[in-house]
């Protein structure tokens, strides 16, 4: 008897391997595949300018346009600047912009020289500010009469992603990028227009897959829409994807784009964790630190060559806190 509907996914012929630079940026759904990665002995850089929805924001911050004082938000005496998230806070805006510009230089050295592009594309809605005649990313808690909210055209965003990414395939021939829609639902934006939203992210990323060859799609959304189409895949919310639709997810991903070696270090990772998140008895603790190093022995034997130092750090860092 079949409780889900299933469809096959074409295994990339493209790898992501132990030697590869991944940066991940858009929705949160990047932000989780990132943070999973992070795990992996890889190079990895996690939405680097923060949380990302709308296509034609990210186009722009993929383009490092230099953030502008003047534009920023002010908000019981701290400033945010509106194309990026709230995790670039100051009280001041000069030096808001100047911690932006630094991250904004390291990130485009790291694209340069990376292997893999991750981008998840969040809404197809974006807000007008009125006050700066423009489009931007994050409204930071200001009133709403001051922004005007529409569903942007596919020709607006198209021209958007192309020119991003034409700048980035220029300044690094090698890069391959795999395009996703986020799986989580916009649902204050309504139920039939996070449908139409998500159907011009939909149509998007197809045309870009189809105008370059070093542009791939994993359907993320499509497994959340079908395969796991049940309100128990989700959190109490209803709206963002629960941690085993989310390692559904991911098992997807690896199975379409990991190398064997990878896949290998990725399951290698999820035994080490799972010794970690054991907490032993007072009396049994030495024993399972114990324990814990000769496993990760046998995995620098078995994994011989590659750097796994990033484990032993947080193996140390867990074992501290115990």
């Amino acid at each position: 008897m079949l409780l889900h509907t299933s469809f096959p996914i074409p295994a990339s012929p493209d790898k992501i391997t132990h030697t590869s630079r991944v940066i991940s940026m858009g929705s949160c759904f990047a932000e989780n595949l990132g943070t999973r990665l992070e795990n992996l002995p890889i190079q990895v850089l996690n939405q680097p300018l923060g949380t990302i929805f709308h296509p034609c924001t990210l186009a722009r911050l993929l383009n490092f346009t230099p953030p502008i004082p003047t534009d920023c938000y002010e908000h019981q005496g701290f400033f945010n600047h509106p194309d990026f998230s709230s995790r670039f806070t100051h009280s001041s805006p000069d030096l808001l912009c100047d911690e932006i510009r630094k991250t904004q230089e390291s990130c485009r050295i790291f694209l340069q020289q990376a292997d893999w592009l991750i981008l998840t594309f969040g809404t197809s809605f974006q807000h007008f500010d009125k006050h700066l005649n423009k489009s931007i990313g994050n409204c930071h808690k200001q009133a709403s009469s001051r922004f005007t909210k529409s569903l942007s055209s596919l020709d607006e965003m198209s021209q958007a992603m192309e020119q991003a990414l034409d700048k980035i395939k220029h300044e690094n021939p090698g890069i391959r990028v795999i395009l996703t829609v986020s799986p989580v639902r916009h649902t204050k934006e309504g139920i039939p227009e996070n449908a139409l939203s998500k159907s011009l992210l939909r149509v998007l990323a197809d045309s870009l897959c189809k105008k370059y060859a070093h542009v791939g799609y994993f359907p993320a959304y499509e497994i959340m829409l079908d395969e796991l189409r049940d309100y128990r895949f989700y959190e109490s919310d209803l709206i963002h994807p629960s941690k085993q639709a989310q390692d559904y997810i991911y098992q997807k991903t690896k199975e379409s784009y990991f190398s064997t070696e990878l896949t290998e270090l990725d399951s290698a990772w999820q035994s080490l964790a799972h010794m970690l998140d054991h907490r032993p008895h007072p009396t049994k603790i030495k024993l399972h630190h114990a324990s814990i190093q000769t496993a990760f022995s046998k995995l620098t034997k078995q994994f011989e060559g590659i750097d796994l130092s990033s484990w032993q750090a947080k193996i140390n860092a867990k074992q501290d806190s115990i």
